[in-house]
C-alpha cells in the first residue's frame, strides 16, 4: 500500500452529471498497468489507502445509444487528494455493458478523463473505473492471471475478475466530452414524515394518518390489512417494494420502506450504537466453521437467539448497519448453509460443515433460535438461509468458472444428496421464513426453460425447479425469496439467460418466486415486465403481498405497546449473558489435533503449566478484529466498543498466566521475507515454552476470491520449522477460516490446536484451554487435505 502524506484531505463529493454527448470517438489502450484488487467494498486498494469507506450516491444516467436499453443507475464516487491531485470515479454497471477495455475508456472519456493522464480499469467485465492518475504502492499489484475474465465484446482482451481490476492508460481521438450543465439549486428537504424515536425502526403506525388506516388496524385479518396497504400504492411504488430497501408510498408518509439487507452470519451486522452516552456493539461469535466444530446444536440455537435479541434491541433503540447507514429492522440474512465442498473455495470461512446433514441441523437450530421466541403472536426475526444452492465457486483464482456467469452441470443424485438436504431441514423442521438464492446456475437435461440460449439450464435466482418444485411443492416453503446482490442482473449479463432486463425481472419473479432484490433488477424493470406482458400484475402483487405479510406477522404494523419484542432493551446488546454464551461456544469449538508426550516429564505437552515463560510467535499474536473472521461490521465486548476491546492472545495469556508472555511476530500472514525470523528465534530461545500463532486472514481468501493452493500462506511454515528446531516445547495454534495444509509441521513433535477464527472472546477461550482451565474441545467438521489435493480435481469438478 502506498504511503499517504500527513496532510491529506479526503472529500466525498456528489456531482450533477448530465448525459454525455453521443460521439464517434475511438479510444485505444496505450499502457497496461496490471491487475489490482478491489477489497469487495468498492475501495480500490492502490487508491483508497486511508481505510475510510467512500460514500456512494446513485444518480440516473444513460450512456448513449449503446447502453440506453439497460436504463441502469450509476454509483458515483469522487475522491480528491489535495497533496497529489487525484480524482477517481467508479461506475457500477450491474448489467454486463462494458464489452471491452476500449468501451470502458470511451465511457471514461465521455466524463472528462482525457489526455495523457486518462486511466481506466475494468472489473469482472461489468464495472468501469476512471482516474486522472494512477499511483499504486509497492505490493499492491497481483498476478495478471487473476484478471483473466474475457471481455464480453472482445474475447482477445481480459476485463478483470471478481474483485480484480485490470488497469490501463488510454488515449482517444475526437471530441468526447460535453461539459455538464450548471448545477441547479437543490430544493429544500421535505419535512420528516415520522418524528424521530416515536417507534422502533420502520414501524409506521404510531402516527397519523397511517394510524387510522385499515392496514394499521391490528384487529383486522392480515390479508385485509396487506391488501389495503397495496391499494394505496401507485404502480411504480408497488414495483419499488421489490427492492431490498422497500420504497416510499406517497399516501403513507410514515412508511419509510423497509431494509431487508442485514447480514447475520455469526452475529448481527451492525455498527456500534450509542444510547444516553453508553455504546454497545453486536455480539460477534466465532466464525461458522468453529461453531460447526462444536457439534452442539445448542450453540447454534443460542447464536440465533442472541442475534434476534440484538436485532430487536437495535431496532428498538434506532440502531443502524454500516451499509448505506440503513436502520436495522426485524429480519436477518443467515445462516450460510452452503457445503464446504472444496478447501479452495473462498467462502469456506462462512459455513459450518462439509456434511449436508450436520449443516442442515445447524440451520434448524439457528433458525429456531432466531425466528421463534416467547411471544407466539409474532415472529421474533425473519431469517433467510444462504445461499440456495449449488454455490461453491467464486472466481476459481482467475482460472476457470466465475460466480454469476458460469453454469454447472450437476447430476440430480448429487443435487439431492449434497445440495438440498441442508436447506430442506430448516424449512421443514424449523419453518424458515426466507432464503437467499445463489449466484450459481444449474445445467441438467431434466430442466426445460424458455431461455433460447440455455434451454436446459436455470440460474438459481430464476429457477422454477429450485424455487417451486422443491421449495414450495415438496418442502412447503411459505417464506420470502431474497436475491443475492446483482443476481437478477447476472441473468442478462454474465449468464446470458434472459433476453433483456424486463425478461430477467419476469423470470426472477415468476420462475424464481423472488420477493426482494439486492440490486436494481426488479425495482427498475418489474413494471416494464408487466407492461410488456412478460408477467401479470397478479404475479407482482403476490410477491409484494408475501413480503408485507411476513413483516406484518413480525408486528411491524401493530401497536408498539401491545408487543413483547418491541420492549427488548438496549442493554440486551452484548450483555453479560451474551458474552458468556459466546465464550462457551468458542471453548467448545477448539480442536486438539495432536498432543504428544514430552520425553522429560512423560506427560502430554498440554495443558501448559501456569507460571511458564511463554514466547508467543507468529502473525496472530496481536491480532484483534482478524480473530473474528468476516461478515460483521463492528465488534466489541459489553460497553467497550471497537476492535481494541477484543483481547489479543498476549493479553489473554497474560491474564491467565500472570503476565509471563513475550511476543515476536516473525512474519506477517503473507510474508516473503525471513527478516523477522532472527528476532522471533531470540524471543523463543529465552522462553520455557513456545506458542506459534499462525494462520490466515480475510485477505487470503473470502467472498469473490478462491485459493488455488491450500498451504499455509507466506513463509509461516519456514518460521515454524526454525522455531521448532530450537528444541523448546512447542504448541501450534492455527487461526484460519478453513483448513490449510501445514506440511511437515504435522509430523513434528508438537501440540497442534485448530483455533479457527474464534470471535470476540477467542483469545480468552484459547488461553483458558491451553493452560487447562477449560477442556471443551470439539471435532473437525471438515476433511483435512494434503496440499497435493489441488493437483487432481479442479475447483468445479
Amino acid at each position: 500500500m502506498m504511503v499517504i502524506p500527513k496532510k491529506i484531505l479526503c472529500v466525498v463529493v456528489t456531482m450533477l452529471i448530465t448525459q454525455p454527448v453521443a460521439t464517434t470517438q475511438q479510444c485505444r489502450v496505450t499502457e497496461n498497468h496490471g491487475c489490482y484488487p478491489d477489497d469487495n467494498d468498492n475501495r480500490i486498494l492502490p487508491f483508497y489507502a486511508t481505510g475510510v469507506p467512500p460514500v456512494s450516491y446513485k444518480v440516473p444516467c444513460s450512456f448513449g445509444a449503446r447502453w440506453q436499453t439497460f436504463h441502469t443507475s450509476v454509483n458515483l464516487l469522487l475522491l480528491v487528494r489535495l497533496t497529489e491531485t487525484f480524482v477517481f470515479f467508479f461506475f457500477s454497471v450491474f448489467a454486463q455493458v462494458v464489452g471491452s477495455q476500449e468501451e470502458c475508456a470511451e465511457l471514461c472519456c465521455a466524463y472528462g478523463f482525457t489526455g495523457s493522464a486518462g486511466v481506466a480499469g475494468v472489473e469482472c467485465s461489468g464495472q468501469c473505473f476512471c482516474a486522472h492518475s494512477f499511483h499504486p504502492g509497492p505490493g499492491a499489484e497481483v498476478p495478471m492471471a487473476e484478471c483473466g475474465k474475457q471481455c464480453s465484446g472482445n474475447k482477445s482482451e481480459v476485463c478483470g475478475a471478481n474483485n480484480r481490476i485490470v488497469v490501463y492508460s488510454f488515449a482517444c481521438e475526437g471530441v468526447c466530452y460535453a461539459p455538464p450543465a450548471p448545477p441547479q439549486p437543490k430544493p429544500p428537504p421535505p419535512p420528516s414524515p415520522m418524528p424521530p424515536n416515536v417507534a422502533p425502526n420502520w414501524m409506521p403506525c404510531e402516527v397519523e394518518p397511517a394510524k387510522s388506516m385499515p392496514f394499521c388496524n391490528h384487529t383486522l385479518p392480515t390479508a385485509t390489512r396487506v391488501a389495503n396497504l397495496i391499494s394505496l400504492m401507485t404502480q411504480q411504488e408497488l414495483c419499488s417494494q421489490t427492492y431490498d430497501k422497500m420504497g416510499l408510498i406517497a399516501k403513507v408518509p410514515s412508511w419509510q420502506g423497509y431494509n431487508w439487507n442485514t447480514e447475520c452470519l455469526h452475529g448481527l451486522g451492525g455498527i456500534c450504537n450509542t444510547v444516553n452516552g453508553t455504546t454497545r456493539c453486536p455480539s460477534i461469535f466465532a466464525a461458522p466453521p468453529a461453531l460447526g466444530a462444536t457439534f452442539n446444536l445448542t450453540v447454534a440455537h443460542d447464536l440465533g437467539r442472541i442475534i434476534s435479541n440484538e436485532i430487536r434491541a437495535y431496532s428498538n433503540s434506532h440502531g443502524h448497519r454500516g451499509y448505506q447507514n440503513r436502520p436495522i429492522g426485524v429480519s436477518a440474512w443467515g445462516p450460510n448453509l452452503n457445503i464446504y465442498r472444496d478447501p479452495r473455495w473462498g467462502r469456506n470461512v462462512e459455513v459450518p460443515s462439509e456434511d449436508p446433514f450436520h449443516s442442515g441441523q445447524y440451520g434448524v437450530s439457528y433458525t429456531k433460535g432466531l425466528q421463534w421466541g416467547d411471544d407466539d403472536r409474532y415472529t421474533k426475526a425473519i431469517g433467510a438461509l444462504k445461499h440456495y444452492t449449488i454455490y461453491s465457486v467464486e472466481n476459481s483464482g482467475g482460472h476457470g468458472a466465475q460466480r454469476g456467469s458460469s453454469y454447472f452441470a450437476i447430476a440430480m443424485r448429487d443435487i439431492e444428496d449434497t445440495y438440498l438436504p441442508q436447506f430442506k431441514a430448516p424449512v421443514v423442521e424449523a419453518r424458515s421464513l426466507g432464503y437467499m438464492c445463489s449466484y450459481a446456475a444449474l445445467t441438467n437435461p431434466a430442466l426445460h426453460s424458455d431461455s433460447t440460449s440455455h434451454p436446459h439450464s436455470e440460474p438459481c435466482c430464476a429457477s422454477q425447479f429450485f424455487a417451486v418444485t422443491k421449495m414450495v411443492d415438496e418442502y412447503g416453503f411459505e417464506g420470502y425469496v431474497q436475491s443475492d446482490c446483482g443476481a437478477v442482473q447476472n441473468e442478462l449479463g454474465g449468464e446470458h439467460y434472459a433476453a433483456n432486463a424486463s425478461d430477467a425481472a419476469a423470470k426472477a419473479i415468476v420462475d424464481g418466486r423472488m420477493n426482494s432484490n439486492c440490486g436494481s433488477g426488479l425495482m427498475q424493470h418489474a413494471c416494464d415486465a408487466v407492461a410488456e406482458g412478460l408477467m401479470t400484475q397478479a404475479d407482482l402483487v403476490a410477491r409484494v403481498t408475501r413480503s408485507l405479510t411476513l413483516l406484518m406477522n413480525a408486528g411491524l404494523f401493530d401497536p408498539v405497546a401491545l408487543q413483547t419484542y418491541t420492549k427488548i432493551p438496549f442493554d440486551t446488546i452484548n450483555s453479560e449473558a451474551a458474552q458468556a454464551a459466546n465464550l462457551e461456544a468458542t471453548r467448545q469449538s477448539l480442536v486438539l489435533l495432536q498432543n504428544p508426550t514430552e520425553t522429560a516429564t512423560g506427560l502430554p505437552l498440554l495443558p501448559l503449566a501456569k507460571g511458564s515463560r511463554v514466547a508467543l510467535i507468529g502473525p496472530h499474536t496481536q491480532t484483534q478484529k482478524d480473530l473474528a473472521g468476516n461478515y460483521f461490521e463492528d465488534i466489541g465486548l459489553g460497553t467497550c466498543a471497537g476492535p481494541t476491546c477484543v483481547p489479543t492472545l498476549k493479553a489473554a495469556f497474560d491474564a491467565v498466566n500472570g503476565g509471563n508472555a513475550s511476543i515476536a511476530a516473525g512474519c506477517d500472514m503473507k510474508c516473503t521475507s525471513t527478516s523477522g525470523f532472527a528476532a522471533a528465534e531470540a524471543v523463543a530461545a529465552g522462553a520455557d515454552v513456545v506458542v506459534l500463532a499462525l494462520g490466515a486472514d480475510g485477505d487470503i481468501c473470502g467472498e469473490g476470491n478462491d485459493r488455488m493452493n491450500i498451504t499455509l500462506p507466506g513463509r509461516q511454515i519456514d518460521l515454524a520449522q526454525n522455531i521448532i528446531a530450537l528444541g523448546k516445547p512447542t504448541v501450534l495454534l492455527l487461526f484460519t477460516g478453513g483448513l490449510y495444509d501445514i506440511g511437515p509441521l504435522k509430523h513434528a513433535n508438537i501440540a497442534i490446536v485448530q483455533g479457527w477464527f474464534p470471535g470476540a472472546t477467542g483469545g480468552t477461550a484459547v488461553a483458558e484451554t491451553i493452560f487447562g482451565e477449560q477442556n471443551r474441545f470439539g471435532k473437525l467438521p471438515f476433511t483435512y487435505y494434503a496440499s497435493n489435493f489441488t493437483a487432481c480435481p479442479t475447483l468445479t469438478t
